[in-house]
């Protein structure tokens, strides 16, 4: 049977169309009322990565934020706006991010609440070989039913981040450094987020894909007018959809590939039911250039000389001196501890360094910059998939 998604057209964050957007969204999947029940506590899982205003496309859009919770509350159920931004989980980081990204605003306005418990709770899941328990939000285990709320963004490493990336943040704070010194190969970590979806089992993903991120995501890139809100119950057939109005193919996304290896989606277009016409808002998102391990070298040479090697081809971090501030995050978010903040810039040690981009990832002032090395270019190409 093929999984329904839904692509309705939104250009503009004004509410009320943002309102009905949402509500059309809905409409073939069974309306909000097939998904949340009287009396239950619903966590809106939305995308806030960092101390971002809502115009820089960086996080979930809070006209799309409240005009989910509406539907919540008009189904009888109890809105609870949640996520572990990068960087710690704290009540002082939360209160913060909250304020900019436009939540404060959105619970004063509708009366929900917003996640200020920074506890986390370890969960068990026996079907799996990659996790067998890993830590998530208290929010989240205690909620009956959670809407995951992406954005529709470009990722340096599963090239976009939708429905099933957006799950990595109900990992709490810095525990999600752990995960990418653990699997650093991205094929491991794609495969680990499938599995983190499964465990989580969103009801339904509903992304703001009115106004996306193309280039350096998922907060180093540029706005780019998509006008859509997607919907689905299944995150997987979501993430196809959204791959095809970024003009991706979805098999090159690396967590649609992981789930396609893993049996779980086949990755086809032909087997979603695609409601809404998707040539409206279909987009040619400029992509990061993205280049997979060099892990074949070992192959033709001795293990130590591929290393070298596929390090000094590897695509690297680099710092924009008149932009970085000096202000410590990219160190602090560096899972190896790759980076120490000397003299004029952060000092990057390359035999430390995984090449997660966390350190891209979670800079504000966007300073870092991902360099490929000219070698890398010349063997490889531009690098750009399509």
């Amino acid at each position: 049977m093929k999984q329904r998604v839904t692509v309705t057209a939104c250009t503009s964050y004004q509410q009320d169309k943002v309102d009905r957007a949402v509500s059309e969204a809905l409409e073939p999947l069974g309306g909000m009322a097939a998904f949340v029940s009287p009396g239950q506590k619903v966590l809106l899982k939305c995308n806030l990565l960092m101390k971002r205003r809502p115009e820089t496309a960086t996080t979930t859009h809070p006209a799309v934020i409240a005009a989910v919770v509406k539907q919540v509350q008009a189904a009888g159920g109890t809105a609870l706006l949640g996520d572990s931004p990068g960087g710690p989980f704290t009540k002082g980081l939360l209160e913060g991010i909250y304020d900019t990204c436009g939540l404060t605003a959105v619970a004063k306005q509708t009366g929900c609440e917003l996640n200020f418990d920074t506890e986390a709770v370890e969960q068990r899941y026996t079907g799996s070989s990659i996790i067998q328990s890993l830590p998530i939000i208290r929010a989240a285990t205690e909620a009956d039913v959670i809407i995951n709320l992406p954005k529709l963004k470009t990722h340096g490493i599963t090239l976009l981040s939708a429905g099933v990336k957006n799950l990595f943040g109900l990992i709490p704070g810095l525990t999600k450094i752990e995960y990418h010194m653990r699997m650093p190969d991205h094929q491991d970590f794609s495969a680990f987020l499938v599995e983190l979806c499964r465990l989580i089992q969103p009801a339904l993903t509903i992304t703001d894909a009115i106004v996306g991120m193309e280039g350096a995501g998922p907060s180093g890139g540029d706005p780019v007018p998509v006008g859509a809100i997607i919907a689905s119950p299944s995150p997987f057939a979501h993430d196809i959809v959204a791959a095809l109005i970024a003009g991706v193919n979805p098999k090159q996304v690396t967590t649609i590939a992981a789930a396609e290896r893993m049996g779980i989606h086949n990755g086809q277009p032909e087997d979603v039911e695609i409601v809404g016409d998707i040539a409206a808002v279909r987009r040619r998102f400029r992509l990061p250039e993205l280049m997979p391990r060099v892990d074949f070298l070992s192959w033709y040479m001795p293990r130590r000389l591929a290393d070298m090697i596929s390090k000094r081809i590897s695509p690297r971090p680099v710092f924009v001196s008149d932009v970085c501030v000096k202000c410590g995050i990219c160190v602090r978010s560096c899972p190896p501890g790759a980076l120490k903040l000397e003299g004029k810039l952060p000092e990057l040690d390359l035999d430390k360094c995984i090449r997660c981009f966390c350190c891209h990832e979670m800079c504000p002032p966007k300073a870092i910059k991902i360099h490929r090395p000219r070698l890398a270019r010349l063997l490889f190409g531009k690098g750009e998939t399509r």
